[in-house]
């Protein structure tokens, strides 16, 4: 699939784990992977290699008919999926630790995911932005090694409220971080029955007016860099997010029309640029003044009122 600069391929499995790989026989389990998750991720990885190795890539259907033509130039990233229509007793959920099995000793494992769960994660999400960025973040996770999980929906529940420890498996080496009991609001909005009473509100990222605004127009409108500029809105954590709405006000009624300031606060910098200056102009220097934060925020008053203009990852 193409969406604007960016290639999905998708390459689905139906081999369910065997009884003797659920009651512990390792040697099963290891050949149940291989069929499934193994065997989805060579499927993937030689389609990506196909794409990435010439200039233009045509596919077809078994009958020959055209599906789809690539253009390299035209694409900017390749994401690898690769559902499964049964749960694999949370082996899918820490692709890491799947080599210690000997699996995915040559190539990097594809998102591989029930296919229960997809569905959820995309009827979660806002816009194409949150679904993109999810997968770009949880590939971020050394999952299996410092981050155990052992359902997808706990991951992507850490995503959906900004888990501020995620941050601190950057300078915290010897951190290790258990994501769990983050489904409770799935369960109650998926589970619901109307004997119940009203029915609770959708899960959905958690996040300020000022940052959904944001990443809504980029994710709509899809500027050069938008889903970077994207990811780096929708990585602040709690922590940051509370430092924005705490100081977005006062940081643009301290500065003149054409002075600058930045505050670091935790793991993000806000930065404050006056109205009469061009954000593009000033950009790298905000970057450079910004070292030792994670990410980046420039907030400028647009049309009097206090707006994001730019999002950066810097770490």
């Amino acid at each position: 699939m193409l969406f604007d600069r960016f290639a999905v391929v998708v390459e689905a499995k139906s081999t369910p784990l065997s009884v003797q790989a659920s009651r512990g026989d390792v040697d099963r389990l290891r050949a149940d992977l291989r069929r499934s998750i193994e065997k989805a991720g060579k499927q993937t990885a030689r389609a990506v290699e196909t794409i990435l190795g010439s200039d233009i890539v045509t596919f077809e259907s078994g009958s020959g008919t055209e599906v789809l033509t690539l253009r390299r130039s035209e694409i900017d990233r390749i994401f690898s999926i690769a559902p499964s229509l049964h749960e694999m007793g949370g082996h899918a959920v820490v692709p890491l630790k799947m080599r210690d099995l000997g699996l995915f000793t040559s190539f990097d494992p594809p998102w591989s995911v029930f296919l229960n769960d997809l569905r959820l994660v995309v009827d979660m999400c806002q816009n194409p932005a949150e679904f993109l960025h999810y997968m770009v973040w949880r590939s971020r996770l050394p999952l299996g090694e410092r981050v155990i999980a052992m359902d997808e929906m706990d991951v992507f529940g850490a995503f959906l409220l900004g888990e501020g420890a995620i941050d601190r498996l950057a300078v915290e080496p010897d951190l290790h971080v258990n994501l769990g009991s983050y489904t409770t609001d799935h369960d109650d909005y998926y589970m619901w029955r109307p004997e119940l009473g009203p029915r609770p509100w959708k899960p959905r990222k958690f996040s300020v007016p000022m940052v959904e605004r944001f990443v809504r127009a980029h994710a709509t409108e899809r500027p050069a860099g938008w889903l970077d500029s994207c990811g780096a809105a929708l990585d602040l954590t709690i922590e940051n997010l509370g430092a924005l709405e705490a100081r977005r006000k006062p940081l643009l009624l301290s500065i003149r029309p054409e002075e600058m300031r930045i505050e670091v606060i935790g793991t993000v910098a806000l930065a404050g640029v006056g109205h009469a200056l061009q954000v593009s102009d000033v950009l790298d220097e905000l970057v450079a003044s910004s070292a030792d934060a994670f990410r980046l925020i420039v907030l400028q008053r647009v049309r009097k009122k206090p707006s994001i203009v730019a999002a950066k990852l810097l770490r």
